[in-house]
């Protein structure tokens, strides 16, 4: 069969479509399929047309499969119908792998982030639904009863105590984004470890080891603990104390080479404890961007002490500025060694640099310190700077670290120096941009940042408080929605004195999407490029007849029929009005 045979036989199978006679258009295209059988669009076709007929499985199966085979104009469409598929057969979990992809494209709308969320929240995942819904929230910020849908969400998810003992840029943001998901407690054990977690508190998080973490570990109760460690923290003696067998998960901060020397310094690691890697960098997204040209103020982060090796950085500044009497070296953070404080001033004034070395202190206003700063030097010992160094890129400056062992497996050789010389060879030759400092930041925060390793932990250990919660409803007889108490001044049925169900969340949530649907009526793609792509993606353009008032019934083929064809008319009618 020749090329405009093929061509007139799917032509042939869009019209039986387009008339409602899908079972005979889907006999066609098998046909036309045989011959072709790599066409990504007649594939494409295909699936949408056993969509239209209620078989969501075979339809999914076919649009996975149009994936491989369409070109990069095509798979946009393809992609939005897959994604309506997934949803309609209530498969979030797959739709919500497309969304990164569709948002690239401008193809993800706040509809989908909710029908999404719906779908979780009706089998208890609470937690991966409130990071749709977040997301919603900064894609449309005007959508208010949203945020009170969260915060009704918020009140049945785990009651979490966060422990910190140095409240440094990392720990402030985490603490930030976990109280917007979860109902939180803060202890600061920093000053003292006599702080004492509540007695309802069902997961705790614990950043660095401490009396607080070995008590609680040593609790007999089903309170989920996650640690986050750095490698200094494997040096003190309460690490050794800690029953580990009551702790969920340890993420330590590095790779996975970091990950072994805890199990060195711990003589018996249980089979059930979860020892993850991360890296402590604060989301790049949160902080401003400042493009900045190359120059010569040097910027160095404490904390100080011995570990963090200011003795060399000194050195290291006072070759630059025999080379380059303009450089500048700014230095910040608080001195926590009197000793090396006291030897810092000295050799500060003993190589004559007071004029061009400055100690700023405590520094309250990161932005604005980092402000007219174009480098960021490390000069520690170990891993001690590495939250300062992605900081510091996240604002867009060039970090210039020293070569301790093992970061080459963290950090881009062009980032890290080992002599004096190469310190000064990069700054006065070195080529500089602030972009590529800002992106590189960006790229290791969502491929190994904390806050993303810490919510899977969250999520994990919510799951298994739900399913041990549900296992003791059914030995008491007792229904689950007991379980649950929540503020209902958010609910618009309040008044009525109830507390809601997660099933009537779930239900709220959906009813949230009403008043920010943005969807048009009219298809994405012109529809001689798209075939029959616009059935399904009217399908979810009239939710508001359908699907959102009945969100466990789809479309009739009818009703898609009966869209299709006023989509039609509405297009032909235009194209005469600009004729």
């Amino acid at each position: 069969m020749d090329s405009q045979q093929l061509t007139a036989m799917h032509e042939q199978a869009l019209a039986l479509a387009e008339s409602g006679r899908y079972d005979q258009a889907l006999g066609v295209l098998n046909d036309y399929l045989s011959y072709r059988p790599q066409d990504g669009q007649a594939i494409n076709d295909a699936a949408t047309i056993l969509f239209c007929l209620g078989k969501g499985p075979q339809a999914i199966a076919l649009y996975e499969k149009a994936c491989r085979f369409c070109s990069d104009e095509q798979l946009a469409q393809v992609q939005w119908n897959l994604c309506e598929a997934y949803l309609q057969e209530g498969r979030a979990a797959q739709a919500i792998g497309l969304f990164d992809q569709m948002d690239a494209r401008g193809l993800l709308n706040v509809d989908m982030l909710h029908r999404a969320a719906d779908c979780l929240l009706k089998k208890d995942l609470l937690g991966p639904a409130v990071e749709l819904l977040l997301r919603s929230l900064q894609m449309n910020p005007e959508q208010d009863i949203l945020k009170s849908m969260i915060d009704v969400i918020r009140s049945h998810r785990a009651r979490t105590a966060v422990v910190i003992r140095n409240k440094g840029p990392l720990a402030h943001q985490m603490i930030d984004e976990l109280q917007i998901r979860l109902p939180l407690t803060v202890l600061d054990t920093s000053s003292h470890e006599a702080a004492s977690i509540p007695p309802d508190t069902d997961i705790a998080l614990f950043f660095g080891c401490g009396q607080t973490l070995v008590r609680a570990s040593r609790q007999p109760c089903s309170m989920r603990l996650i640690v986050i460690l750095d490698t200094q923290d494997l040096a003190v003696p309460e690490i050794r104390s800690v029953n580990w067998q009551n702790v969920q998960s340890v993420l330590m901060f590095g790779r996975q080479q970091e990950a072994q020397r805890f199990y060195e310094h711990i003589e018996h690691v249980p089979s059930s404890l979860m020892v993850l890697t991360a890296e402590p960098i604060v989301n790049p997204h949160q902080i401003a961007f400042q493009t900045r040209k190359k120059g010569k103020r040097i910027a160095a982060l404490g904390p100080w002490d011995a570990r963090q090796n200011p003795m060399f950085a000194l050195m290291c500044f006072q070759k630059l500025h025999y080379l380059d009497p303009d450089a500048r070296l700014y230095i910040g953070g608080a001195f926590i060694d009197q000793a090396v404080e006291h030897y810092i001033r000295h050799l500060i004034e003993t190589l004559e640099l007071d004029n061009v070395v400055f100690l700023d202190g405590p520094i309250s206003d990161m932005k604005k310190w980092l402000r007219d700063k174009h480098y960021l030097l490390s000069t520690a010992i170990d891993d001690a700077a590495m939250g300062n160094v992605w900081l510091a890129m996240g604002y867009g400056l060039r970090p210039l670290v020293h070569r301790f062992p093992g970061v080459e497996r963290r950090l881009d050789e062009a980032y890290v120096f080992t002599l004096a010389e190469d310190f000064c060879r990069i700054i006065l030759h070195g080529p500089y941009d602030a972009a590529a400092h800002r992106s590189c930041a960006e790229r290791v925060y969502q491929e190994h940042g904390l806050e993303h390793s810490v919510m899977d932990q969250i999520f994990r250990a919510e799951q298994e408080l739900h399913v041990a919660g549900r296992q003791r409803m059914a030995a008491s007889s007792l229904p689950l929605e007991s379980t649950y108490k929540s503020s209902v001044s958010v609910i618009d049925k309040a008044k009525t004195a109830y507390y809601p169900s997660i099933d009537q969340i779930a239900g709220a949530a959906l009813a949230a999407t009403q008043s920010c649907r943005d969807l048009s009526s009219e298809p994405l793609i012109d529809e001689e490029d798209m075939s029959l792509k616009p059935i399904v993606q009217n399908a979810s353009a009239a939710a508001e007849d359908s699907a959102v008032s009945s969100p466990d019934k789809g479309l009739s083929v009818e009703q898609l029929t009966e869209i299709r064809r006023n989509t039609m008319h509405r297009r032909r009618k235009n194209q005469t009005s600009q004729v």
